[in-house]
């Protein structure tokens, strides 16, 4: 604010009154003595743990090996084949033989609690070792199934009668001759008994200082070998037929048992055993539905997976086309290069060639849930009948469609609906639409923990199940909303892996695709990163990266070498996975008689408003080489709610009765694309509803009793806010920043000479006629889902607009930051707009009423407001009262004092040489006072105002 001064000549006594304005089980290893051979020697020195030896390759000497699967209890190796398996190394004293195991043969297990191998012949068991001399054994465990763990200990060693004294030392050195521990330990009856930790290439070395010793054996604590479920388990109906398939369980799997159902968690019958993860049931009648519990059989057990449904459906001709719908998220036409915009985008780009651009393609809605919505069902948001959304909005009351609609559990959705007409159905990607959209768990969590993993795999299990709830026929690498932390890195391999994976199982009948790929959400800043973490998932932490013909580094090299911005790694990443769909259609033969359409949710821009430019025009190419022309534009209206009618269309699909479609099958468009289907089209966000024509576009904003109440509980700071289409949410500092009328309740756009909607003509009389004829096209979209909705549709929920208006005027007196905030505006001369807004000074031009004395008290509004009075009143000023005494008895100021002010009390004994200050006080309502002591006649005083 500028800094000004204006001082008031007025003179009362002495004084002159004025403004200024400043602004794990144990196994037994029993060991046979068969025949000597030469040793190596050592002396066990000490208790620290070093070796002492004059023969460098004594540590580590020999080798225990062992293969083959672990099974608690029982064995700790499984197969013993002869010397290079299994050697002892004895060490011994200076020119002296010990015995040496030199080869042994397999040998059965003695006894169903013998947990040990039992060899047979031999008189002379263990290994013998002198006084001072040490044993050295090496394990090898690289040959075990199950990779050693820390549950995979030495627990102890069975050692002979021989030495009287229990003063046994040992230590374990690794592969490279470090200690890793050393301790000495006694003895009880006939064991010794330690606790360590085993890893692959570890050696043990035991001595005795005083006597001789025997070895006969080790005790080693074996983790259970892993048992595991199938994962993965799919249930596909076909005709006359459900075709299952799954993931091979870890460890020693036997086998798979299939049992099955026509009950849900009971009768269950064993069906078959198979060697193999995939079974095809041929028993079933179609329109039956079955369940199935696949086990993975184990040599002790058998672990279930859990039960997965399906109903066989007669098939759907032959010739029936295939569709694939691919969604992305937040993308612009801007951002597609055959829409003319600085990216690479080849795959794209060859849609479109061998295709149809749509340039005249709209979202319903300009946030992800309402939008996917209308593509999963091709309704309106605002008639969902989700029982979250119906709660809160009743059907007496006025709707508010956002993050609050969902796929209902009657079915009646496009997955469903073709399934019943003989596609099979399957969704891959984010979901958003009424499941969990979060995990629930901690955003701190570790990504590498092995149980944060295996939280996030039941997360996406329980999401898939839940699709497939919801009639389709498969679901697989699902997000259940946006990417999350620990895993908030996108992944469109891993959702492209499971697409693949669904077009070769359904290659050879008529199959849906509903794909949803979490790109472009998030900028450039979270998919770039992105390229860096090939394991992160919907899933949480993989195992290895997804099988897919995308090379990560290939994409930036492609974006440089084109040198265009690496903020766009992104949208050619994307574009990458097009191309890799479009390929495995042209591999199998499949891709004349496959309908590809592309679609966004909705814009960027635009995001979270109704506004067309980049908001709800969104780029679309559709191509189906059978019927769609090459090379074809359409410049008509069609809307994302028109493609589940259009899918239903031609596939042939009988409509399931009850079920309601607001979108119209633009199947006429794809072999014609100057055919229009629409003179009009419909939106609906929040409070917002929308209609537009070729020309132009109209939008109402009209709240209800709730929404109105928060408005009026605003204060001016949150006032914006809470008259946003959705309350609380983004963009709406920006969206005021570009377009200040964009929370009129009235906007009228002319979208052929302002496409970017920056001028509001709906209070602008010479388009009366073109509002009311908008007005009329919009009324009949909001009877038919028979809600209140303002004056277009009355109701005890609706607020009479003049109500809400006077709230609507006051956004131009705040200014939005860039954090989403608001702050004051203030006048030139440092008024806040609010304040003159307050005093009916509302002629909407604040600066020039700021200069005017509207009471013609020579003070002008700016003045007024400084000085605390009221810019409407004469008799309102600021006032000095003064208590004067004789000359040299003193005198006390008072006046009246408003909050936020500073009054300084300046004296001058000459107005010609000006003043000086006395004194300066923080305001201290009602009323300040100064004392001073009068030092001389003819002294002249002043108080001065200035903001604090």
């Amino acid at each position: 604010m500028v800094k000004r001064i204006h001082t008031i000549s007025a003179m009362l006594a002495w004084l002159l009154a004025a403004v200024a304005t400043p602004l794990c089980a144990e196994v037994l290893i029993d060991l046979q003595t068969i025949s000597p051979v030469n040793s190596r020697s050592a002396t066990f020195s000490n208790l620290g743990g070093s070796v002492a030896s004059s023969d460098s390759q004594l540590v580590p000497s020999g080798t225990l090996s062992a293969s083959g699967s672990l099974v608690a209890g029982e064995t700790f190796g499984v197969t013993i084949s002869g010397v290079s398996d299994w050697s002892y190394a004895a060490a011994t004293g200076a020119g002296s033989v010990n015995t040496y195991l030199s080869g042994l043969t397999p040998a059965n297990i003695v006894g169903p609690n013998d947990k040990g191998w039992g060899l047979a012949g031999g008189a002379n068991e263990g290994f013998l070792a002198g006084a001072g001399e040490a044993l050295v054994v090496t394990f090898n465990l690289s040959g075990l199934t199950t990779a050693p763990s820390s549950d995979f200990r030495l627990k102890g060693i069975v050692l002979g009668r021989i030495g009287d004294t229990d003063a046994y030392n040992y230590m374990v050195i690794d592969a490279s001759g470090n200690v890793v521990t050393a301790s000495a330990s006694g003895r009880t009856s006939e064991n010794l008994f330690l606790d360590i930790v085993l890893h692959d290439g570890d050696s043990l070395v035991i001595g005795h200082e005083a006597d001789s010793f025997r070895v006969d054996g080790f005790m080693v604590d074996v983790p259970a070998p892993p048992v595991s479920p199938p994962t993965d388990v799919i249930a596909i109906g076909g005709d006359a037929r459900i075709d299952l398939s799954w993931t091979a369980a870890a460890g020693a799997v036997l086998g798979y048992e299939i049992d099955r159902s026509t009950t849900s968690g009971s009768g269950f019958s064993t069906l078959t055993n198979v060697a193999t993860p995939a079974f095809t049931d041929l028993g079933v009648t179609n329109g039956q539905t079955y369940y199935y519990l696949v086990s993975a059989v184990y040599a002790e057990t058998n672990v279930a997976a859990a039960e997965v449904s399906a109903q066989p459906i007669q098939a759907a001709p032959a010739n029936s086309p295939n569709i694939i719908f691919f969604i992305v998220d937040d993308q612009v036409k801007d951002e597609v290069a055959c829409y003319g915009g600085e990216v690479l985008t080849p795959h794209l780009d060859r849609l479109a060639a061998e295709g149809m651009r749509m340039d005249a393609a709209h979202a319903v809605s300009c946030v992800c849930t309402p939008s996917r919505y209308a593509m999963f069902t091709g309704r309106y948001p605002g008639n969902s009948t989700w029982p979250a959304y119906l709660e809160a909005y009743p059907t007496n009351r006025h709707g508010s469609p956002e993050f609050n609609v969902g796929l209902e559990d009657d079915n009646m959705n496009v997955g469903n609906a073709l399934r019943l007409a003989g596609y099979v159905t399957g969704h891959v990607g984010k979901l958003h639409v009424g499941a969990d959209h979060g995990t629930g768990l901690s955003p701190d969590d570790d990504p590498e923990d092995p149980a944060v993993i295996a939280q996030w795999q039941a997360h996406e299990l329980s999401t898939r199940q839940w699709v497939m709830e919801r009639g389709f026929s498969w679901a697989k690498h699902v997000y259940s909303g946006n990417i999350e932390d620990p895993y908030n890195k996108h992944n469109p391999d891993w959702t492209l892996e499971a697409a693949l994976e669904f077009i070769d199982l359904n290659q050879d009948r008529p199959f849906y695709l509903h794909y949803c790929t979490t790109m472009m959400h998030g900028g450039p800043n979270n998919w770039t990163d992105a390229l860096d973490y090939p394991l992160y998932s919907g899933a949480g932490l993989l195992a290895e990266p997804p099988n897919v013909p995308i090379v990560r580094s290939n994409i930036t090299a492609q974006v440089d070498a084109a040198g265009l911005d690496p903020d766009t790694y992104g949208f050619t990443w994307m574009d990458a996975t097009v191309g890799a769909m479009l390929d495995k259609l042209d591999a199998l033969g499949i891709a004349s008689n496959t309908l590809f359409v592309f679609i966004t949710d909705h814009g960027t821009d635009g995001k979270f408003s109704l506004l067309d430019h980049n908001g709800t025009s969104v780029p679309c190419i559709i191509r189906w080489p059978d019927v769609v022309p090459a090379g074809s534009v359409c410049s008509n209206l069609v809307q994302n709610t028109d493609m589940v009618p259009t899918f239903f269309d031609v596939a042939g699909a009988t409509v399931p009765e009850g079920y309601r479609i607001d979108g119209t099958s633009i199947a006429p468009i794809l072999s014609d694309p100057s055919t229009n289907v629409h003179e009009h089209l419909f939106f609906e966000l929040g409070y917002g509803r929308a209609v537009r024509t070729d020309k132009w576009k109209y939008i109402a904003i009209r709240h209800s009793t709730n929404s109105f109440a928060d408005v009026e509980l605003a204060n001016l700071l949150n006032m914006p806010q809470k008259l946003a289409y959705i309350g609380n949410t983004k963009r709406v500092s920006s969206h005021l920043e570009l377009r200040p009328d964009c929370y009129d309740l009235d906007q009228l756009y002319d979208l052929e000479n302002d496409p970017l909607e920056l001028t509001n003509l709906a209070y602008n009389v010479a388009y009366e006629g073109q509002l009311n004829m908008m007005k009329a096209i919009l009324t009949p979209y909001l009877e038919a889902q028979g809600r209140p909705f303002g004056e277009f549709v009355p109701g005890e929920d609706s607020v009479p607009i003049d109500q809400v208006q006077p709230y609507v005027d006051q956004l131009e007196l705040v200014s939005p930051t860039d954090d989403n905030d608001f702050e004051y505006v203030y006048s030139i001369n440092g008024t806040p707009y609010w304040w003159l807004y307050e005093q009916g000074l509302t002629n909407d031009a604040y600066e020039a009423e700021d200069l005017l004395d509207t009471d013609g008290d020579g003070l002008v509004a700016w003045e007024e407001y400084i000085a605390g009075t009221i810019p409407t009143q004469a008799g309102s000023g600021l006032t000095v009262e003064a208590d004067v005494q004789p000359l040299g008895a003193g005198f006390i100021v008072r006046w009246p004092s408003v909050a936020g002010r500073i009054y300084t009390v300046e004296q001058s004994t000459n107005l010609l040489s000006g003043f000086q200050p006395l004194e300066t006080r923080v305001a201290t309502p009602p009323e300040n006072a100064y004392t001073g002591a009068v030092q001389q006649a003819g002294a002249y005083y002043r108080v001065q105002a200035e903001m604090e």
